[in-house]
């Protein structure tokens, strides 16, 4: 058993044992809770049960008060005075039925029951007496019917007590008034008695079951308590045991994903190669593709990759790389286009069965098609760009791994196809030879000279017809021209330095390094124009400094020799070692006049001075500035400032607009 599936079972022996113990700490809190429910139920009970024998002893102390009223003959506000005795024995009688039907309807209540034994015995007890007393109430009412019938209501009330022993003594009544009076007194007597008897049992009643339902009360409180301890500790256990029950759900998966990935890398990387076996069982069964059916190797190679490092951390490329495997094998599943793959460093390869009963032409297009849309996926969601290299492989293949390398391979095309091209493998292993390329030196000759020049136009059409003879050979032998062409280009560029005396870039040796570690050609044609570009822009720069210095020296030059005859653009040259058209045109290109006429303005602004400050004859001034012919200096004086020296000298005294030395221009 492999240290894999070891670590599999023991992490489903530790899911199961935390499921069971989670399972018992559910059962034990609903256990508690239905304990605490039915205890709870039993308080309320014993609290209705409590307020019933209150509401019953309120009820029997107003029967006992009317009755008493009677005797003593004392107002009862309930009772309306217009109605006499007869509204107030109705009302007597109706409260003696109320606490009847009260008292008989708590006797049935089911609920007594939850009493102890001696609160139920108490209630029977109880109810005899109410038994015995209630009988004697009746009677008593028999016997004041009879009064207010016979017409002794108005002899003994109001005030009966009284006036019945006073008109007994008195002989104002008869010996059956006497008999009925004193029956009913007797009744009214024994009531009394038997209703203090029943009015104790009553109280203890009362009291007893608002003790019992006080004492429940605060063992539900405790349980309440405990339970709710119990229930707070259980449920951190619980949420304890689901976190790392989750964990560990979490890391049985990854290590099943990781297995299932490893079993798709050795399928590809097999060491025996070509179809020198059948995969193992557990290899083969990673893969969700029926290799009796064609099958295709494709590989999603990082754009940039040296970007996707700088961005990102180890861990967080291979997360990233894990997403988008896992994004792809779903949408596939979706698609119904069976697909498994594995997640290398700089790649994703996969293996699908591309649709079947379809031309091989449409194939390709639906393999293609699928392709873009994993790619599209990719970078939608993650922002990567991937190429992609497809290889088929014919149904009945056992092993991939000589399939594999076969699309790692071509995807090294990728340098001249680009990072946007679906590049085929049987299509790049048609390629001519790499014995037929012939390098063009003569181009490469062309392109050393268009950047001494500093010619950036002309070196960026050398370069391309250089690389372009190669774009249709093997990978490599593209990759070798731009790496020679670099090399030549570098040189040329150390060259140009020596000649110059200046560094036009700081490492030729990481340029090199830079150019060779691109991935498309189109990036390394960019890196090429950066290139030249900065030699073009240099030798300009260097350029401008010499014709200024030039400018400098020829401007110097005229200061030191105007006023030699024979001065003239060939001895300038002479003295500057340069040839005499090069001097003149790089003097009139940055000055805006020829050295003759730079020549010329000089002599005329110093004859002007001289004929403004001084008295000399014109002649002299004319051979001290160079001019031996007086008429010509004469004719060009006058060209220059439209007066002749004698009217120079007359007005420019007077006159505040007179051209000094180095206001006098040149026609």
């Amino acid at each position: 058993m492999t240290d894999h599936a070891k670590k599999v079972r023991a992490l489903d022996r530790k899911g199961s044992l935390f499921q069971i113990v989670l399972l018992c700490s559910s059962v034990l809190i609903v256990c508690l809770f239905g304990f605490g429910f039915y205890v709870a139920r039993n308080v309320t009970t014993l609290k209705e049960l409590s307020m019933s024998a209150v509401e019953l002893l309120s009820k029997w102390n107003s029967l006992g008060s009317a009755t008493r009223d009677i005797l003593i003959n004392r107002s009862n506000p309930a009772v309306d005075d217009s109605q006499g005795l007869e509204g107030f024995r109705r009302e007597w009688i109706r409260m003696a039925a109320d606490f009847d039907s009260s008292f008989e309807a708590l006797r049935a209540n089911e609920k007594l029951a939850l009493l102890k034994t001696e609160w139920r015995d108490k209630m029977d007890s109880a109810f005899v007496l109410w038994t015995i007393t209630d009988q004697k109430l009746k009677a008593a009412d028999k016997d004041l019917e009879e009064v207010i019938a016979s017409g002794l209501e108005k002899k003994v009330f109001p005030g009966f007590l009284y006036n019945y022993y006073t008109k007994r003594e008195q002989g104002r009544l008869s010996f059956d008034e006497v008999v009925l009076l004193m029956n009913f007194s007797n009744q009214i007597a024994v009531f009394d008695i038997s209703s203090n008897e029943f009015n104790r049992e009553l109280n203890e009643i009362a009291t007893g079951v608002k003790i019992e339902a006080e004492a429940e009360s605060e063992r539900i409180i405790v349980i309440s308590a405990c339970a709710l301890l119990f229930f707070l500790v259980a449920a951190a256990m619980a949420f304890k045991i689901l976190r790392e029950y989750s964990v560990l759900r979490a890391e049985k998966g990854m290590i099943e994903e990781e297995s299932r990935l490893r079993a798709i890398r050795e399928l590809l990387l097999d060491s025996r190669g070509g179809d020198a076996g059948s995969p193992s069982p557990p290899k083969a069964a990673a893969l969700p593709t029926d290799p009796s059916k064609d099958m295709a190797v494709v590989l999603l190679r990082v754009n940039r990759f040296a970007d996707f490092c700088a961005g990102h951390n180890k861990r967080e490329r291979d997360e990233i790389m894990s997403s988008i495997l896992r994004r792809i094998e779903e949408e596939s599943g979706r698609a119904s286009v069976p697909c498994a793959g594995t997640d290398f460093e700089q790649h994703l390869a996969l293996i699908l069965n591309p649709p079947e009963g379809v031309s091989s032409a449409e194939a390709r297009v639906s393999a293609e098609r699928l392709v873009e849309g994993m790619r599209g996926l990719a970078r939608k969601a993650f922002g990567l760009s991937f190429s992609a290299t497809i290889c088929p492989i014919p149904g009945g293949t056992v092993a991939l791994s000589g399939h594999y390398l076969r699309a790692v391979q071509a995807s090294n095309y990728r340098f001249t196809r680009g990072a946007d091209a679906i590049i085929w493998a049987d299509e790049t292993e048609a390629l001519s030879p790499s014995s037929t390329y012939v390098y063009p030196i003569e181009k490469e000759g062309m392109l050393c000279t268009a950047i001494k020049l500093g010619k950036y136009e002309e070196a960026r059409k050398e370069y391309k017809e250089i690389v372009g003879t190669a774009v249709d050979y093997p990978y490599y032998i593209a990759q070798s021209v731009v790496l020679r062409t670099a090399l030549a280009v570098s040189s040329t560029i150390e060259t140009v330095e020596r000649n110059n005396g200046s560094k036009i870039l700081s490492d030729i040796v990481s340029l090199i390094s830079r150019i060779n570690g691109l991935e498309t050609l189109v990036e390394t044609d960019f890196a090429f124009y950066d290139v030249f570009r900065s030699v073009a822009e240099c030798m300009e720069t260097i350029r401008k400094d010499k014709h200024v210095s030039l400018v400098t020296g020829v401007d110097k030059l005229i200061e030191e020799g105007y006023k030699n005859p024979n001065f003239s653009l060939n001895l300038i040259a002479d003295e500057l070692r340069l040839s005499p058209s090069y001097v003149g045109r790089v003097y009139r290109k940055l000055s805006s006049r020829s050295v003759a006429e730079a020549i010329t303005k000089k002599r005329l602004d110093v004859a002007a001075a001289l004929l403004r400050d001084t008295r000399l004859p014109v002649h002299e001034i004319a051979a001290g500035i160079g001019i031996s012919n007086g008429a010509y200096f004469f004719t060009l004086f006058k060209k220059t400032y439209g007066l002749t020296p004698k009217e120079f000298r007359v007005q420019a005294p007077a006159s505040s607009s007179t051209p000094s030395v180095l206001e006098c221009r040149a026609p």
